[in-house]
């Protein structure tokens, strides 16, 4: 993956896994791996989630049955597909607003994730552009899928807050056109170097630090807790700040026809939307990028009854 680099001058903690992270296998993995069902280019899909639909925002955990006419079914969840890179989840938008949720884990320990990056791609239909967003679990609006060159969107999920890895992609129709549904996209997922990992490279020398003190039964290692425990909190200070500068790059980088210019707050607009109003696309743009998921879902689900 070409991460052999990642965060040399660090300290020793952790060496072990900088060239690939340490992944830990579900209970639904471990059996389907004994079962001799897991293999490279495994194809989860939409219509075989758990739940009887994605078309909602949802924080329950879903699974996907992947059938094998010899092995029999096997059952798994978005995170594996970050784990092996070879495998996607094939999907379809059934009509020009219809919307899918998916929810995932990144699978791997928190301070790994000072080497390591996640990345999520969406391959679509010809002549479609689909809109993919990522939430985390918070409901706020943390990534926007852009065209990587190579006629897919890519977007990579942000390491600003490590008290959290869970988090959810939404898909959507982007430029109005109507879609069929026997058009299908693809997600997939790709582990690479984590570029910002200045950004956490306290958290992971403290945790270190911590991990040490504690296998040497260090008598003071609650100190060393202390401290790790002191730095997260500053970590979560600094997302709050990371969040406000990502939405208003977004929003900086959008045509100037889609800018909103109105004095109406989110909460305001939300308001409108729960009433059943239509919003002018600048409002929803605006709207998409700062309103929280949760709220959004819930002034579109007044707005339907």
């Amino acid at each position: 993956m070409g991460v052999n680099s990642v965060n040399d001058a660090g300290s020793a903690y952790g060496a072990a896994f900088r060239n690939k992270p340490i992944f830990f296998m579900t209970g639904k993995e471990t059996e389907a791996f004994f079962d001799g069902k897991m293999r490279r280019n495994m194809e989860l899909r939409e219509d075989t989630c758990t739940l009887s639909s994605n078309n909602t925002y949802r924080r329950q955990h879903t699974t996907y049955e992947v059938s094998d006419k010899d092995k029999g079914s096997a059952f798994l969840d978005l995170n594996f597909l970050i784990k092996d890179e070879t495998s996607s989840l094939k999907g379809n938008l059934s009509d020009d607003k219809d919307v899918d949720f998916y929810n995932f884990s990144i699978p791997f320990m928190n301070f790994q994730r000072n080497y390591f990056g996640v990345e999520a791609y969406i391959d679509m239909p010809e002549g479609c552009d689909y809109d993919l967003t990522l939430y985390d679990e918070y409901g706020n609006q943390v990534g926007k899928a852009e065209w990587d060159g190579e006629g897919r969107k890519k977007l990579t999920v942000p390491n600003w807050d490590i008290n959290t890895s869970k988090y959810c992609l939404k898909i959507e129709n982007g430029n109005g056109e109507e879609v069929s549904p026997d058009d299908y996209y693809k997600i997939s997922f790709h582990v690479s170097e984590n570029k910002e990992h200045e950004k956490t490279d306290a958290v992971r020398e403290v945790y270190g630090n911590l991990h040490s003190a504690y296998s040497r039964k260090d008598e003071n290692w609650r100190e060393y807790l202390d401290q790790y425990n002191a730095v997260l909190r500053e970590t979560e200070q600094n997302y709050l700040k990371e969040l406000e500068q990502l939405h208003q790059k977004q929003f900086d980088s959008l045509p100037e026809e889609k800018k909103y210019k109105g004095g109406r707050t989110v909460d305001e607009l939300l308001q409108d939307m729960a009433e059943g109003k239509d919003l002018s696309d600048a409002e929803l743009e605006y709207v998409k990028i700062f309103a929280n998921l949760k709220d959004m879902e819930k002034a579109q689900n007044k707005a339907e009854l």
